[in-house]
């Protein structure tokens, strides 16, 4: 096991990622972890190639995650969890920000990745990059949820947002660039 400091914010918590095997490749198992107060929290649980391929996607090419107004006005992770519950439940999409484009949600681009309780969203308002971690529903991952759909939605509260510095993202650009030279 092998951990990578993807980022340290400087409110002093950070973003891991921590792979699980012996070697470095693309099929290697892998977690996003995100250190905040003493708590470590599983953002992604999944194959290094898939991980890659998001954080380079969310962090080199930031100006294509220029987020649009209906997803402000709603908050992203509330949208994400009104839009999965209707898809699921075949209820309509009445509000905007949960509509579809090309049979995908329209916020569906921001996400970088996703777990079993949470989103990681990195996108771009009004020329910076932002990092917000919100709490996802775990519906689709439990026969019986623990707690009603209503409920998650009237506790519901963001884990974590931030406007990220330009040393914070060059780091987890340098270290993007240092896994892939690691790779087999």
């Amino acid at each position: 096991m092998k951990d990578f400091q993807l980022m340290d914010l400087s409110d002093g918590n950070s973003l891991k990622l921590r792979c699980l095997d012996n070697s470095i490749c693309f099929d290697a198992s892998i977690q996003i972890i995100f250190c905040c107060e003493n708590k470590e929290y599983v953002l992604l649980d999944d194959t290094l190639g898939y991980a890659l391929s998001e954080l380079k996607f969310h962090f080199f090419e930031t100006e294509t995650l220029e987020l649009i107004p209906e997803l402000l006005e709603v908050e992203i992770g509330k949208a994400q969890n009104e839009y999965y519950y209707c898809s699921a439940e075949d209820l309509p999409l009445e509000i905007s920000a949960i509509r579809e484009v090309n049979d995908r949600w329209i916020g569906s681009k921001y996400s970088c990745f996703e777990s079993k309780n949470f989103s990681t969203w990195v996108y771009l308002l009004n020329g910076y990059i932002y990092l917000k971690i919100t709490p996802l529903y775990s519906w689709h991952y439990d026969d019986e949820p623990e707690i009603s759909y209503n409920d998650f939605m009237q506790n519901y509260k963001i884990l974590y947002k931030k406007c990220l510095k330009s040393q914070e993202v060059h780091q987890c650009q340098e270290m993007i660039k240092k896994i892939i030279e690691l790779m087999d």
